[in-house]
């Protein structure tokens, strides 16, 4: 119950907070570094905590591997959508932040970039 009440909020507040951010340029533009840096975190944690716990943490390197490969050619599942949409939040908040000149040394780097890493020094062990 408390797992799924964590995810719940995770989504609703990352998915809530970027669907009002992305409403129209005048809004972007009223941003902080600082929201797109929360953003960048938020999405970042997500998608690294769902690999986390559902891959990772279980030793599950097929299937991590599997679900990355889905993610990455955007498959239809609900997994992969999410990630998806979290990856993209990243992106488009980070290159917000950029355009916005903000020092973006301290954000965090791309989640499905960090997955792969991880994956890949996994798999090496």
């Amino acid at each position: 119950m408390k797992k799924t009440f964590f995810t719940t909020f995770i989504l609703a507040s990352l998915f809530g907070f970027t669907a009002c951010t992305h409403t129209t340029n005048a809004t972007n533009k009223k941003l902080t570094c600082k929201d797109h840096q929360r953003v960048t975190t938020l999405a970042y944690t997500y998608i690294v905590d769902r690999f986390d716990k559902a891959y990772f943490s279980q030793n599950d390197f097929d299937g991590a591997t599997a679900q990355l490969y889905l993610v990455e050619k955007k498959a239809p599942t609900d997994y992969a959508k999410n990630i998806n949409a979290a990856q993209k939040s990243y992106e488009e908040h980070y290159a917000l932040a950029k355009q916005k000149k903000c020092d973006v040394s301290a954000y965090k780097p791309s989640p499905i970039a960090s997955v792969k890493k991880q994956l890949k020094s996994l798999v090496k062990k």
